[in-house]
């Protein structure tokens, strides 16, 4: 597997895989009707160009193919927030996420940063199962609005991203 900063060229290719994880992941968590098409619409929008150049984007490649990205806003008021972290899904429990994290993980400690927070729905257990194993701390569950839809969410949050950079 070979990881890289993202480029234009993989826009195509990272909103195909977020539209796909996002339809998988949240089916029964979001309403049916958001995932359809306004979560294409959305995902359009969200990859109609590359992140800012102060944010950390990755995709992970195997074989020339996307398997898989990160994105961390650096700017956010909380400290570096993890945007999205998307796996295919025939690629998960193979590592791909756990060598993306750690590799957002030293370029943020690269430049400067010495911590690290995610909001996730509150439903989707195997993602707040994977970051406590990861060791991500959970907050308590939150009203949140997500692309538009309420939801139940939880923080998660790294004081310190030693832990993250042991992912490798």
């Amino acid at each position: 597997m070979h990881i890289r900063p993202m480029t234009d060229a993989d826009l195509p290719a990272v909103k195909a895989l977020h539209l796909q994880s996002w339809r998988r992941s949240y089916a029964g968590l979001m309403p049916d009707v958001f995932l359809q098409d306004p979560v294409a619409q959305e995902m359009e929008q969200r990859w109609a160009q590359l992140p800012d150049d102060h944010d950390v984007a990755l995709v992970a490649e195997q074989s020339g193919v996307l398997v898989g990205f990160g994105l961390v806003y650096t700017t956010h008021a909380e400290g570096p927030l993890l945007e999205s972290l998307h796996v295919r899904a025939d690629q998960q429990g193979k590592g791909v996420g756990r060598q993306l994290m750690a590799r957002l993980a030293r370029a943020l400690v690269d430049n400067g940063y010495d911590r690290l927070w995610l909001e996730v729905i509150a439903g989707n257990g195997a993602a707040r199962r994977t970051y406590a194993r990861w060791g991500g701390v959970e907050s308590w569950p939150f009203k949140d609005v997500i692309a538009g839809q309420a939801v139940s969410a939880v923080k998660v949050r790294w004081a310190s991203l030693e832990p993250l950079l042991k992912l490798v």
